[in-house]
């Protein structure tokens, strides 16, 4: 009889079983950062949620006064916060490498954090990235260690929480979206291929929703007076909610109603057959197959929502309505949102009435011109008769 396979080593999430037992850690370097002492993950969630809580207990390796900088970014990142999925990753990735480098540096605890260390640390990451990316970063790291000094978790470390955001240079970027005539083309090489992607890309391009929250769509949504957009279902401080919590009304044309509910409809049915469901990679996917057989330079769904706010400016609607469409708090966010058509490259501008009208140029008469080869010609045969 063989003996059984022995059980390999798994993570899930910040977890990980090895050798027999739970352990809590988040880098490479130090893979038992914090010994749970169980081989149940119910109970080791548990102890380290008492980790963080019961200070000076020996046996839970609990600390008199802070913890380990790998022990709080854990711990922050599986604490309720209401940020989206994408917002959390951007946290996961900027607080790991902040602290990997503090850790090789010598600083574990959030006291041994620095102005020097700081100084060091923003000059070699400023020689990889932009100052909008350093500035970034800088938040994530106070909204870590704010976090922890408010729980007493860690004391509040004043190098880091009084240290402001670096000078960025004022460029403004004004994005580029397709113009009305090719999101037209573009939606029917899509719908030639695929016709729920080419209804999802047209539900966005009509309400000027967000990806997610076109995957929470549902029949009960789209109403008369509109499309209404909802935050997901739970606790704020629980669910993956939309950028502000709340819900808003779109009114929307009786096009689009109609386009709303056959998509609506069409996903009930995929999902019902093969239980796909609708992602924002699908959609990129599917709008990049479609530019590139419409000839249209590439574009993201996001760039449908800002081709939504650039098409109603451009009608007449007030920005302060539009911003109240896209769901933004503040109208300066919606400003940047409106975008230049491609072809507003060939537009040039009237002739103005006055001089059209009132300012008349009398026409001059020139003379004939030479060209200077003629010219040449003429003054050789002047030398020759002398």
């Amino acid at each position: 009889m063989s003996s059984p396979k022995a059980r390999r080593p798994y993570r899930r999430g910040s977890h990980l079983y090895q050798r027999g037992g739970w352990f809590y850690a988040y880098t490479a370097e130090r893979p038992k950062g914090t010994a749970l002492r169980t081989r149940d993950r119910l109970e080791a969630e548990r102890r380290f949620r008492e980790l963080l809580t019961a200070v000076g207990k020996p046996e839970l390796g609990g600390r008199p006064k802070e913890h380990p900088l790998t022990v709080l970014v854990g711990a922050f990142l599986e604490a309720p916060h209401g940020y989206t999925r994408r917002s959390l990753r951007s946290f996961r990735n900027r607080l790991l490498a902040w602290g990997e480098w503090m850790g090789a540096h010598g600083a574990t605890l959030p006291s041994e954090v620095t102005s020097e260390l700081m100084d060091a640390w923003m000059s070699e990451r400023m020689k990889a990235v932009a100052r909008s990316t350093m500035n970034r970063d800088l938040r994530c790291v106070r909204v870590l260690l704010r976090w922890a000094a408010e729980r007493g978790y860690a004391a509040r470390a004043v190098a880091v929480l009084e240290r402001r955001d670096i000078r960025e240079p004022s460029r403004p970027r004004r994005h580029v979206v397709p113009d009305p005539a090719e999101m037209r083309r573009v939606l029917d090489a899509v719908a030639r291929r695929h016709e729920g992607a080419a209804r999802a890309l047209a539900t966005v391009y009509g309400t000027g929703m967000r990806a997610d929250e076109l995957r929470r769509l549902t029949a009960f949504d789209v109403r008369a007076d509109g499309v209404h957009v909802r935050p997901e279902g739970g606790a704020a401080e629980l669910a993956d909610p939309t950028k502000g919590y709340a819900e808003r009304v779109v009114p929307v044309h009786e096009e689009v109603l109609k386009i709303a509910r056959t998509w609506i409809a069409w996903q009930s049915g995929a999902k019902a057959r093969t239980g796909g469901r609708c992602s924002e990679r699908w959609l990129l996917d599917w709008l990049r197959r479609g530019c590139a057989d419409a000839g249209v330079e590439r574009c993201t769904p996001h760039d449908l929502r800002r081709a939504f706010a650039t098409g109603a400016v451009r009608a007449g609607v007030e920005l302060v309505i539009v911003s109240r469409w896209l769901g933004h708090r503040l109208v300066s966010t919606t400003e940047r949102y409106i975008a230049d058509y491609r072809s507003d490259a060939a537009v040039r501008a009237p002739l103005p009435a006055a001089l059209a009208d009132c300012l008349r140029i009398p026409a001059v008469h020139a003379g004939p011109s030479l060209s200077t080869r003629a010219v040449r010609e003429t003054s050789r045969r002047r030398s020759k008769r002398q």
